[in-house]
């Protein structure tokens, strides 16, 4: 184990232009990884061949997994910059991007991922009814983010059944997660597009995404163009979508805790059946109120949420309840 200093490898080559002193270059990216298993790189040089020029060899305090080189235009001049990216590990992993020019033998760093980070940092708070804020201090950007149809166990950590914020979590913006150069029309030079992802800290649900379009200069001085935030999709969910999910609390008696049938082959808390054969779906739910456990059944109709029957049973768990055959085909709970 340890760094092999000696086992110099080339991680990628690229041919282009940028010194602007000749008809083109070779811009070979070198590396010692941290051991013979291992392609955590420890030891970073740009090697520059001109043609009928000597080589020239830069050392850059890089470290990363899976580092690459490319060669683009990232400024308004005839030169082009050279971007190394990779990956590092940790409680949440997460990209590093380094943008250099060449001026004089030297590479200029124009672009750090971690001076991005920390210039453009984000505050995030959740608000009632399934929204997030997002707001960014550099920038004075402020998002709200709805989550309602977000992963249901991932909103359990978050929200009560009506809306309200539990607890004093926040969600978490990560670090730069994905990095592109973009070409925009009418521009002869490329942007930086950065992905972040907002995180719910408890269970490391993805709940959006944060991407910042921006220009750099041979300067290093960044200028954001827009700030965005997005959301992915979800699989369609009936009993989401009829949003019994979150109205199951308008059924059953103020101050009754809701008993989860998930035990009993439930989603969601509730069991969804055909019960009577009418080709339409019951739902049935339990609580307990006042130290008993009970069983509803309720049907979802173009008017709303229709309760059906209430059973009582003795004792605070639905263990307890005996529950009568309701149609011809017996349902064991």
């Amino acid at each position: 184990m340890g760094l092999y200093r000696y086992n110099r490898n080339v991680i990628s080559v690229k041919n282009g232009y940028v010194t602007g002193k000749s008809e083109g270059e070779l811009v070979f990216l070198m590396g010692c990884p941290f051991d013979e298993d291992n392609n955590y790189i420890e030891s970073v040089d740009v090697v520059i061949q001109q043609k009928k020029m000597r080589e020239e060899t830069i050392h850059l305090n890089v470290k990363g997994y899976d580092l690459d080189l490319a060669l683009i235009n990232f400024t308004e001049n005839d030169k082009q910059e050279i971007m190394i990216r990779g990956a590092l590990g940790g409680e949440i992993a997460h990209l590093i991007a380094h943008v250099y020019r060449y001026e004089e033998g030297n590479l200029t760093e124009i672009f750090n991922y971690n001076s991005f980070y920390e210039k453009y940092k984000f505050k995030a708070r959740y608000l009632e009814d399934y929204n997030i804020e997002i707001f960014c201090e550099e920038t004075k950007k402020k998002f709200v983010l709805n989550i309602n149809d977000s992963n249901d166990e991932c909103l359990n950590d978050i929200y009560s059944r009506s809306g309200k914020v539990l607890g004093s979590n926040a969600p978490h913006i990560s670090p730069i997660n994905a990095i592109y150069p973009v070409k925009q029309v009418g521009k002869n030079y490329n942007s930086l597009l950065i992905q972040q992802i907002i995180i719910e800290p408890s269970n490391e649900h993805m709940l959006g995404i944060i991407e910042t379009l921006l220009d750099i200069d041979e300067y290093g001085k960044m200028k954001v163009i827009y700030q965005s935030i997005m959301k992915t999709g979800k699989t369609y969910n009936r009993l989401r979508e009829s949003e019994l999910y979150f109205n199951i609390e308008d059924v059953i008696p103020e101050g009754a805790e809701v008993i989860s049938l998930n035990k009993f082959g439930g989603e969601n808390d509730i069991i969804k059946l055909d019960l009577d054969n009418d080709k339409e779906d019951e739902i049935i739910y339990a609580y307990n109120y006042k130290g008993y456990g009970h069983i509803g059944i309720c049907k979802v109709t173009g008017e709303g949420v229709q309760i059906l029957d209430d059973y009582e049973g003795k004792g605070d768990n639905v263990g307890y309840l005996n529950i009568k055959e309701v149609c011809s085909r017996k349902i064991k709970i």
